[in-house]
């Protein structure tokens, strides 16, 4: 009957915007963590290079 069919369309249009909600929000959480994760290697990056100068560095004073 045409009640029971508006009350699947309404359902399925709530269900629709729920999940578009967790999407916008999971895709927000992964933007997140791609900007973290692009932090975290620049700064590995940046740790590596000042090791390498401080051995060599160190070396140099060894000799």
């Amino acid at each position: 009957d045409s009640k029971g069919s508006s009350k699947q369309v309404t359902a399925l249009k709530d269900t629709i915007e729920t999940l578009e909600e967790e999407l916008k929000s999971a895709r927000k959480d992964r933007d997140a963590m791609k900007t973290q994760a692009e932090n975290l290697q620049a700064e590995y990056d940046r740790l590596a290079e000042q090791l390498t100068k401080l051995e060599v560095r160190f070396i140099h004073q060894a000799l």
